[in-house]
């Protein structure tokens, strides 16, 4: 799903927390019973869901890459990063990577290291389609 949705980490974020929470509070999680530890929705996590199934909706925006098309990489240290590519003068977007940090690496220096790994795991993501062709970042 990453692949596809702009900002996923950051819309999925609330619900994986909500679901790390009830996993480590209540362990014999049985979805086919009705217990008290059965999940019960709350109102961040429901928004979160909701958000990413419209975001997954929406995602067929992207485009299909056409050989020979020039690249690009466009990315940021929250690791929210798209590949482009150049169609009649104009960016298209033909993937998308989100990620989240985890706590070690939201320790790294905002300029420099977040930089080069967000940059690293772009490349490392999307290396079935850059393959063989020039990339600008």
């Amino acid at each position: 799903m990453q692949e596809f949705i702009s900002f996923a980490a950051h819309i999925l974020a609330p619900l994986n927390k909500f679901l790390e929470d009830h996993r480590n509070k209540k362990k014999s999680y049985c979805p086919s019973k009705k217990t008290e530890n059965s999940l019960q929705w709350i109102r961040k996590a429901k928004k979160s869901f909701n958000l990413a199934e419209k975001a997954l909706v929406d995602s067929t925006l992207l485009k299909y890459t056409i050989p020979g098309a020039q690249i690009s990489l466009w990315t940021d240290v929250a690791i929210r990063s798209s590949l482009m590519q150049l169609c009649n003068n104009k960016w298209e977007q033909i993937a998308v990577l989100s990620m989240k940090l985890r706590k070690s690496q939201r320790n790294l220096s905002l300029l420099s290291d977040r930089d080069l790994y967000a940059i690293y795991a772009s490349i490392k993501k999307v290396r079935h389609i850059r393959e063989g062709r020039n990339i600008s970042i």
